[in-house]
């Protein structure tokens, strides 16, 4: 079993806040986003039809919920990536900022061994 320091136990809550928290607020940005563009083409279609005098209604809405799945068909996996890949960079950069302050403070120190 793994002994965690505070540190590492801070950075593991920290981990877990940002995959729920990015994760929620990117699915939200994704479907604002279809449904920013879907009340953009039902609007567009609309005034077209009422424009040529026909009353399309039932096809504009098909074509608005089409670009609406569109929008989002993917969102799951851009929400993963999006997610997932700054953990282990994040990690990564604390870990290597802690070596590089113990290496300074080492040589600062006069232990010139490592």
């Amino acid at each position: 079993m793994f002994k965690l320091n505070g540190w590492q136990r801070l950075g593991v809550i920290l981990s877990i806040v940002w995959l729920l928290g990015s994760g929620i607020y990117i699915n939200r940005l994704v479907t604002d986003s279809g449904m920013k563009s879907m009340v953009l083409v039902l609007n567009l279609c609309l005034d077209s039809s009422a424009s040529s005098g026909g009353q399309n209604t039932p096809s504009c809405t098909q074509k608005a919920d089409d670009v609406y799945q569109d929008a989002v068909k993917n969102r799951y996996r851009d929400i993963a990536a999006l997610t997932l890949i700054p953990l282990p960079i994040f990690w990564v950069l604390v870990y290597l900022a802690i070596f590089l302050y113990r290496w300074v403070c080492r040589g600062f120190k006069g232990d010139n061994n490592v």
